[in-house]
């Protein structure tokens, strides 16, 4: 009786050795990840960036070429990006008189205002949801206070441009990883 007691506890220490061993190499959860940067909706009632949160009325902004239109989220503590930015635009934008050019500025403040990047868009004068994306030259930007999107119109003409915050977010930038 006590042979077959010692042989099943035997049994028993090797099975439960060959099955850690089992799950050692077998048990192992893999996973990918995919993070999003977060997403600055412009909200001109209120004239800053709303993070991650679409602006609850419409309000429109009008300037003309020899002025610029810059709206900038609240501090965001000191923010490290050790990777590639870029920037995904996306404006509802119009002027008054056809093929006039937009210049998007992506910014953001340390100590001081820098651009990340900017990029043109040809503005008509039907009101229109305009994307596009430019990356920045720089690898990481480090202790990031606040983001700003700029728009500066290019026309040696005196044209008006307009630009529209919603609740649909049509008029919104995105911080993403170049790949």
């Amino acid at each position: 009786m006590r042979k077959f007691a010692m042989i099943g506890i035997a049994f028993l220490l090797f099975v439960s050795i060959a099955y850690a061993g089992v799950l050692s190499y077998y048990g192992k959860i893999v996973g990918n990840v995919n993070v999003q940067g977060p997403i600055f909706y412009a909200d001109f009632s209120q004239n800053k960036l709303l993070i991650n949160t679409k602006p609850s009325q419409s309000q429109s902004v009008s300037f003309s070429d020899s002025e610029s239109k810059f709206i900038f989220s609240d501090d965001i503590g000191g923010v490290s990006f050790n990777y590639k930015i870029k920037c995904e635009f996306s404006l509802k934008v119009w002027s008054d008189s056809e093929n006039q050019i937009l210049r998007l500025y992506c910014r953001y403040y340390d100590t001081s205002w820098h651009d990340l990047c900017y990029v043109d868009v040809t503005v008509s004068k039907t009101p229109t949801v305009i994307t596009t994306s430019c990356n920045s030259g720089l690898t990481s930007i480090t202790n990031v206070h606040r983001f700003g999107y700029r728009f500066e119109g290019q026309s040696v003409e005196n044209v008006k441009y307009y630009i529209e915050s919603n609740s649909d977010g049509d008029t919104r930038f995105q911080l993403d990883k170049v790949s």
